[in-house]
């Protein structure tokens, strides 16, 4: 039997609870605390689908914020890609959906979309490093 050494010196005791240390890059992590299966539960998504939200989440995950922020743009086929970030301009109908978010409502919350695969879109916003998936919308009906 291995033992751990569950000694954690002063530095780092600051690494773990020092929210201002930052990463080199940003990369992004997913939560489901948010989630709203009320639009859309993943019970709904076929096997393949469910496959590619699985390969949509590794992908997000080795990638930076930067990077799936510049896969927005306009609103036309040749300007996005990969993620296609999409804001949403009236945030009204995602705070309708989940509510859970009473206790997110008073911060400043940008909502947008990422896809998944095709039509599939994930709806959700970003605190931190963190990406909050609050609704699946795997036939794009959202919008």
């Amino acid at each position: 039997m291995h033992r751990i050494n569950a000694k954690v010196n002063n530095e780092n005791k600051k690494a773990f609870y020092d929210t201002s240390i930052k990463p080199k890059e940003d990369f992004p992590n997913v939560s489901l605390k948010y989630f709203n299966d009320g639009f859309e539960c993943f019970s709904e998504w076929g096997k393949k689908e469910l496959k590619g939200l699985t390969s949509f989440i590794k992908k997000l995950r080795n990638s930076t914020w930067q990077k799936i922020f510049n896969s927005g743009g306009k609103c036309s086929k040749n300007s996005k890609n990969g993620f296609a970030l999409t804001t949403h301009k009236g945030s009204n109908i995602i705070k309708r959906l989940s509510g859970k978010l009473a206790y997110i409502e008073k911060k400043e919350i940008i909502f947008f979309e990422l896809r998944t695969s095709g039509k599939a879109r994930v709806h959700g916003f970003k605190q931190g490093e963190t990406f909050f998936l609050i609704l699946l919308d795997r036939n794009h009906k959202l919008y």
